[in-house]
């Protein structure tokens, strides 16, 4: 709660980042969720938050929200084409 934005900046360039964004500051929505396979299975919350389900990127939401996805090699099984 003490934190400014110039000491925050220092904080991340001192961990190494050459740019960075800072994404909300409400302690309600930041999470940082990641899913071991498909449909959601094996998640971790790198940011647990008793405010949000493990589950809140795997359905609609009113609140902004961005995903990263790794390429898994080989054939992809058990995925509907839409």
């Amino acid at each position: 709660p003490s934190q400014t934005a110039p000491s925050i900046a220092q904080a991340i360039a001192h961990a190494g980042a050459v740019r960075a964004i800072e994404l909300d500051i409400n302690t309600e929505w930041p999470t940082f969720n990641t899913y071991g396979r498909g449909g959601g299975h094996d998640v971790s919350m790198l940011v647990p938050t008793h405010m949000q389900p493990d589950t809140r990127y795997l359905y609609p939401d009113d609140r902004d929200f961005f995903a990263v996805y790794s390429r898994m090699s080989g054939p992809i099984t058990g995925v509907p084409l839409q």
